[in-house]
């Protein structure tokens, strides 16, 4: 018997421990509980908001693979597709590239670069900027006319091409980031050159030519217009833009008759891209999602155009073990959904120009590579979306300007009905000359138009939303701000 005051021992349990530990042990197991407990919750919460994006995009028609992209790339007859007939022309000149092209050779030869004169303006890696409106130097004349001289069987043969109903070039969209697009380059080229061709009728008088070689320039932008990746649409509007300066030159250079004017309209109608920025974003998402069940080689090659790097089965073994470790902490699952959730409203807005939805689009997008950075890192949406950002922006300042020029198509036959003189606003051109005011993209208000010492500009506040007078994009790197403009100086 304890006849003291001495606490009893404490006695074991039936297990053995004595309940203090077992009540320490409890304790320290509760934090590892809570966690697991939160990854299956968060798993769970992935998983679902996964199914839930999928469905909803199935629901629209949407792909969301690439056997679904392929399936919405029908094939096109030879006789009709002018990527066909573009090839053949290109092999004139680099026969080893488009034959290993065509046959599916990885890695391709490096492509055969063209050597310009250097007073040649528009063409080169060094030619300089035109004047829209400044003739020509008598060097640069001269080295135009030589060159279209040259050139003048090649352009008839590209001319043609471009007028075939269909353009399907065989990419092989299984190959997913490794896959080559030589013919980008290639195309814009083509439409530098038409552009150099409308300037070089301009400065002979030619009017008539210059619109028509500008339609041609349009035509090799238009020649991308069915497909899905964001770049391809990039260099197409990099090739309306082309067109666009040449008509803005065409209206600073020469007062047009009422058919010229309505073949200009024309052309400034056939370089809308509604739908473009929709096809590329949903295109850019089939890729992206690739990556989570892509094999090691394919991801080990992104970016390589299909050429193995060194170290390229070290690299795809790593890929696959760090790929299924991604997966088994559930991180994978999380990457998947926020790059989910920043295509879904890029798509859903993307036809929607509104300044809102151009607004919306670009913050969804920054918004998902600032939540890839934080930790847990999702590193796939880190690595692929920080390109896209300005994207919807791009496709904007393309459609702000084309509208500028559709207004001055306007005003040119306002001055024309009252003998060279200006409206004091857009609003004096309705309904007679223009149906309506066109809206900025970029805010609420309509186009702005302002009067110059010799001429006039009409243009969008641009991206910043900041009213900079009209002031023209400066060169690159300086840093000025200004606006999205088409200039009449004449």
């Amino acid at each position: 018997p304890n006849r003291g005051n001495t606490p009893p021992p404490l006695r074991p349990n039936r297990g053995g421990f004595p309940r203090v530990v077992l009540l320490c042990l409890a304790a320290a197991a509760l934090p590892f509980l809570g966690l697991i407990v939160w990854h299956v919750s968060c798993r769970v919460s992935n998983a679902s908001a996964v199914r839930r994006l999928e469905t909803a995009a199935r629901q629209r028609g949407e792909p969301l693979t690439v056997a679904d992209l392929a399936t919405n790339r029908p094939s096109v007859s030879d006789s009709e597709n002018a990527a066909t007939a573009l090839m053949d022309l290109w092999a004139e000149e680099d026969p080893d590239l488009w034959r290993a092209f065509r046959s599916g050779q990885r890695p391709l030869p490096e492509p055969r670069r063209r050597e310009y004169d250097p007073n040649l303006p528009i063409l080169g890696a060094k030619a300089r900027a035109v004047s829209k409106t400044e003739p020509l130097s008598a060097e640069a004349r001269g080295a135009a006319e030589t060159w279209r001289a040259e050139r003048r069987a090649h352009a008839e043969a590209a001319r043609a091409a471009l007028a075939r109903p269909h353009c399907r070039f065989p990419v092989d969209l299984e190959e997913t980031f490794a896959a080559p697009l030589p013919y980008l380059s290639p195309l814009r080229a083509e439409a530098s050159a038409f552009q150099l061709e409308s300037l070089l009728a301009l400065e002979e008088g030619n009017v008539d030519q210059a619109i028509a070689s500008l339609f041609d320039a349009a035509r090799a932008g238009n020649a991308l217009k069915e497909e899905p990746l964001v770049i391809c649409q990039l260099v197409r509007l990099a090739c309306l833009t082309i067109a666009l300066n040449g008509a803005e030159r065409v209206l600073c250079r020469r007062e047009l008759s009422p058919a010229q004017l309505g073949r200009t309209q024309a052309l400034l109608e056939m370089l809308e891209s509604r739908g473009a920025a929709r096809r590329a974003f949903m295109g850019e998402r089939v890729m992206a999602l690739s990556v989570f069940h892509a094999p090691g080689k394919v991801l080990a090659a992104a970016g390589t155009e299909g050429a193995p790097p060194e170290g390229f089965d070290h690299q795809a073994q790593a890929l696959q073990l760090g790929m299924g470790v991604m997966e088994a902490i559930g991180l994978a699952a999380a990457d998947r959904r926020l790059m989910l959730e920043a295509f879904e409203p890029a798509i859903t807005l993307a036809d929607d120009d509104t300044p809102a939805a151009i607004q919306q689009t670009s913050q969804a997008l920054d918004r998902a590579v600032e939540k890839a950075r934080r930790f847990p890192p999702k590193m796939f949406t880190g690595l692929l979306l920080p390109a896209l950002g300005k994207t919807r922006v791009k496709f904007a300042v393309l459609e702000a300007r084309r509208r500028g020029g559709l207004a001055a198509l306007a005003v040119e036959r306002y001055r024309a009905a009252h003998h060279g003189a200006l409206p004091a606003t857009l609003s004096d051109l309705t309904p007679q000359f223009l149906g309506r005011v066109p809206n900025d993209p970029f805010d609420t208000q309509p186009l702005r138009f302002k009067a110059l010492a010799k001429g006039y500009v009409i243009y969008s506040v641009g991206s910043d939303g900041n009213d900079n007078e009209g002031r023209e994009r400066p060169p690159k790197g300086t840093g000025q701000d200004y606006d999205e403009t088409f200039t009449v100086a004449r």
